[in-house]
């Protein structure tokens, strides 16, 4: 399955994911903004100002990231940001 990871109308990603299941893209879209923003979560992409966890940074290669290390940690097939971006996408998500 391929999705558009959105930021605008012209710039985009496609991200492959492994064709094991069927997904609800936008519960995956929700649960990896609730674990982006958690401030009991400790990631790279959290900025601080005076110490303190403020705002965060990312981009499509955090949420691969969190897909690889939470939905597909035991799967041999990872999501992948696909190149080709002239294929057909099942889903948008906009970031």
């Amino acid at each position: 399955m391929f999705i558009s990871i959105e930021y605008s109308p012209d710039d985009f990603d496609v991200v492959k994911l492994p064709d094991c299941r069927n997904y609800e893209i936008e519960q995956l879209q929700n649960d990896f903004i609730s674990w982006m923003f958690n401030k009991n979560n400790n990631h790279k992409y959290w900025r601080y100002i005076k110490g303190k966890k403020i705002y965060c940074e990312y981009d499509t290669n955090a949420f691969i990231e969190w897909l690889n290390n939470t939905i597909f940690l035991k799967s041999n097939e990872k999501a992948m940001i696909y190149l080709n971006k002239n294929v057909s996408t099942s889903a948008i998500i906009v970031f």
